[in-house]
């Protein structure tokens, strides 16, 4: 198969043998490096919808309030392709719906700073 990113950034995978959880968080091990890197190919996206909606008072204080939703549509995402998946965000993922060739990066893979470096495998809706 061959794989499409459309996310903004290159996708790194690791195997679940390279990680190591520390607390919650998943983290790669020493040395260990990604069996697959996938440079940014574009970007695939849901619209954003943003509803204002009646403020709410705390201590007096008029606070703001927004219903946020996403369009049905994608901008970015090819048609199936046969033998090609697309791999998007999470959120264009789940607005793509049963398409089977659409993946999400897999749980976040960090380093010893906390920053996200990759992820193990990839997931599907």
């Amino acid at each position: 198969m061959y794989l499409v990113n459309l996310t903004p950034h290159a996708l790194n995978v690791y195997l679940p043998n390279d990680t190591e959880r520390v607390g919650r968080v998943l983290r790669v091990r020493d040395g260990a490096q990604p069996v697959l890197t996938v440079p940014s190919s574009g970007f695939a996206r849901v619209k954003e919808i943003v509803t204002p909606q009646q403020p709410i008072s705390v201590e007096g204080v008029a606070i703001p309030v927004f219903a946020k939703g996403f369009a049905a549509d994608i901008d970015g995402l090819p048609k199936p392709a046969q033998g090609t998946g697309y791999v998007v965000s999470f959120i264009t993922a789940q607005a793509a719906g049963p398409r089977t060739d659409v993946y999400y990066p897999g749980e976040a893979v960090r380093n010893e700073a906390g920053d996200i470096v990759g992820s193990v495998g990839l997931s599907r809706i």
